[in-house]
């Protein structure tokens, strides 16, 4: 009986360490809006079209679901700096270590876009060495349908990395969905 508990534990031990750690584990943050241009008249669009921006986190089915909306109405407000608007969720993400290597990032996303605007999704990970921002990584993935579909995403990290700020970004009029993100040491 000792020995049939001794390996139980010993095969449990085993398959918790080889359990990936998911670094997306921290409290996500909505509200983050911005107009994409240096031109004046598109920075002072930005305090009218913010509040008109929406960010939901709910559960479903005991995951947790971000989403961000862009509506269609902002067209008018914004003119030709609709297309140049985004909405992000932001997560500050604390590595264990500095080593750097290779991560993996996969999530299931889904959305529509209102007719006429070209929406755009995005991934950007900025990661950082103490204070310093190092080399962004941002990727876009295909387009927004209203089904579910899997991203997956590889990058090496610098050595000397501690940190990153990580961002889920919905770029121009249009609703997205993100669900089952999880960012992996590749071992």
């Amino acid at each position: 009986m000792k020995r049939t508990l001794a390996i139980l534990a010993t095969a449990a031990a085993f398959v918790l360490s080889a359990a990936e750690t998911n670094f997306l584990t921290g409290i996500w943050q909505g509200g983050n809006v911005w107009v994409h241009t240096s031109d004046a008249a598109g920075q002072a669009v930005r305090p009218k079209i913010v509040p008109m921006v929406k960010f939901e986190q709910n559960d479903a089915a005991g995951k947790k679901v971000l989403r961000a909306v862009i509506p269609a109405e902002i067209a008018p407000i914004a003119g030709k700096y609709a297309n140049s608007i985004s909405a992000s969720f932001y997560q500050k993400v604390k590595l264990p270590d500095n080593k750097g290597g290779k991560f993996s990032l996969t999530f299931r996303y889904k959305g529509t876009v209102p007719a006429g605007f070209k929406s755009l999704g995005l991934i950007l990970v900025f990661p950082k060495t103490g204070t310093k921002t190092g080399k962004l990584y941002a990727r876009s993935w295909g387009a927004v349908s209203a089904d579910w579909k899997t991203f997956k995403y590889e990058f090496t990290l610098p050595a000397g990395t501690d940190n990153l700020e990580f961002y889920f970004r919905l770029n121009g009029p249009g609703d997205a969905s993100f669900s089952d993100y999880s960012l992996t040491r590749v071992k």
